[in-house]
């Protein structure tokens, strides 16, 4: 369903013109000539079978872009594995991804199939015990998710829970629909709000 989504977004720009520009709606973006974020997860599939989920089939290293430009995609998640000064040589010489969660792994996975080299997760590329990186890089967020080419989301806590598991929609009458502003004051869409599980 998301490849079909992203598919019908990539191959009809002229149709979705708004799929294409920022939420302010003043810049176009080009999902291949994106700026990276300072630091995404590179993931590189060192098997063909990304699918089995008794097999990882990637290698997966912290890569500091220097400017690069490209395309990238987001996991937005609850707190979960975290970068810190401890394990950040580690991460970027590619060890010390062994334990991360079953999420983590499925986000990555996502990633491999469609063909996207970059993922960015917060907890992940931005060093969490380091007070001047993580200054520097949370006033960045916004960009970040905003240039992605799409963003996963996962509302579960469990450490246990793979990306799409056990999901089921709210019930409608126990969501919120509010309107999103630009700022000009113009509605340009609306968020949508529900009570956590």
């Amino acid at each position: 369903m998301i490849k079909d989504w992203w598919l019908s977004c990539e191959t009809n720009r002229q149709d979705h013109p708004r799929c294409s520009r920022t939420l302010s709606g003043r810049y176009i973006i080009d999902p291949t000539r994106t700026p990276l974020p300072n630091r995404c997860v590179r993931v590189t599939p060192i098997s063909a079978n990304v699918v089995d989920p008794n097999e990882f089939g990637l290698d997966l290293r912290l890569e500091e872009t220097q400017d690069s430009y490209g395309r990238y995609i987001c996991l937005s998640h609850t707190r979960q594995s975290s970068t810190t000064e401890s394990n950040y040589n580690d991460r970027l010489s590619g060890r010390r991804f062994d334990q991360l969660s079953p999420l983590f792994v499925h986000a990555f996975r996502v990633a491999a199939q469609f063909g996207i080299r970059y993922i960015w997760i917060d907890s992940l590329c931005i060093i969490q015990d380091n007070a001047g990186d993580w200054a520097q890089e949370s006033v960045k967020m916004g960009r970040y998710y905003q240039l992605a080419t799409f963003t996963l989301m996962s509302t579960f806590p469990l450490e246990d829970t793979a990306l799409f598991a056990g999901y089921s929609p709210p019930t409608p009458n126990k969501v919120v629909r509010l309107p999103y502003r630009d700022k000009t004051g113009v509605q340009r869409g609306h968020f949508y709000v529900y009570p956590p599980h």
